[in-house]
């Protein structure tokens, strides 16, 4: 996958003046600096489940899944409702210990304790999903993308769940928060 200039597709702002300094796939794909940043994440604690929602084409659950195997212990379960864009991720993520599923995130009940998530689903969805694994997630490291100023989900994150959090928001082009869920 050839990466290009953030600056394609993220004008610069006042939240990030200097976007030219990212790269991305395409409109959709994570800053590939920050799918790096994530994996470290996950190489760094050692966790026993990752969830991520939002497969898109498998970029992310690649990188997570090659960390996961250096590990040599841990799964990641990541969402896709686009059966084309499913595809796509399976071939991208063989041979890894990736469990794609071709349903909405909202359909899933984490069976026991997640350890990092990944939340990178439809902008209206992620609020919801963090309300549904809230009971899994207690203690976790999670990560929320798009949350720069043009994108409405920094402020569903304010207004909904910011006091189950101990955030960190990174001025990426596109942004993004980690946290610690309290």
């Amino acid at each position: 996958m050839r990466s290009k200039r953030e600056t394609k597709f993220t004008e610069p702002s006042e939240h990030c003046p200097n976007p030219q300094h990212w790269h991305s796939a395409d409109c959709e794909t994570t800053e590939l600096e920050v799918v790096e940043l994530v994996a470290a994440f996950v190489r760094a604690l050692q966790p026993e489940l990752v969830v991520e929602t939002g497969t898109y084409n498998g970029t992310m659950a690649r990188e997570i899944g090659k960390a996961l195997k250096k590990n040599g212990h841990g799964r990641l379960v990541t969402f896709e409702v686009d059966p084309v864009l499913h595809d796509a991720a399976k071939k991208r993520c063989k041979g890894l210990p990736v469990e794609l599923k071709l349903q909405s995130s909202l359909d899933w009940e984490p069976d026991q304790k997640i350890d990092f998530c990944w939340f990178d689903s439809g902008l209206e969805t992620r609020v919801q999903e963090f309300k549904q694994y809230y009971p899994h997630l207690k203690g976790s490291i999670i990560g929320i993308h798009d949350t720069a100023p043009q994108h409405q989900v920094r402020g569903y994150v304010e207004e909904a769940i910011l006091g189950q959090l101990s955030p960190m928001w990174l001025n990426t082009p596109r942004g993004v928060m980690f946290a610690q869920v309290l």
